[in-house]
C-alpha cells in the first residue's frame, strides 16, 4: 500500500514490477491522474492517511509514504495515527517505509529542525 499516492508514479513503477498496488491519497484529483497513468493496473482509494482504517481493508507486505509526504502531518497526534495505521496493515513481519527531514522535535507545534535522534527503538538522523 502507498500513502499519499499522488499521481501514481511509484505505483506505476510497482506495478510494472508485478506487485500489486493499492495507493490512498486525499486528492480526488491527483487520484484521478493516478489512475489514468497506471491503467487499471493498481486500485486507488482517496483517504486521509490519519485514517487509514476508514478506507483500506487488509493487510499488505509493505506499506510506504515516500517523498517526504509524511510532513502532512502537522503534529505529533497527526504523525502517531498515520504511523499506526501503517503498521496496524501490515502482514506479521513485513516493512513500513517512509523518508523524512525531521526529528520528533519537528513534531512538536511550531518547531522545525533536523538533528539525529534515538529513543531506543527507531533511530533517525
Amino acid at each position: 500500500m502507498e500513502v499519499a499516492c499522488g499521481t501514481g508514479s511509484q505505483a506505476k513503477i510497482l506495478a510494472a514490477k508485478g506487485y500489486e498496488v493499492t495507493g490512498v491519497d486525499i486528492s480526488d484529483d491527483m487520484l484521478s491522474i493516478a489512475r489514468r497513468k497506471v491503467k487499471g493496473h493498481a486500485r486507488f482509494l482517496r483517504g486521509d492517511m490519519r485514517d487509514l482504517d476508514a478506507v483500506v481493508a487488509g493487510r499488505y507486505d509493505a506499506t510506504i509514504c515516500l517523498f517526504s509526504a509524511i510532513y502532512y502531518n502537522l503534529t505529533r497526534s497527526d504523525l502517531n495515527r498515520t504511523l499506526k495505521g501503517l503498521y496496524d496493515h501490515l502482514r506479521e513481519r513485513r516493512v513500513v517505509i517512509f523518508d523524512t527531514h525531521f526529528t520528533k522535535k519537528s513534531f512538536e507545534d511550531g518547531h522545525r529542525g533536523e538533528d539525529i535522534f534515538d529513543d531506543g527503538s527507531v533511530f533517525g538522523t
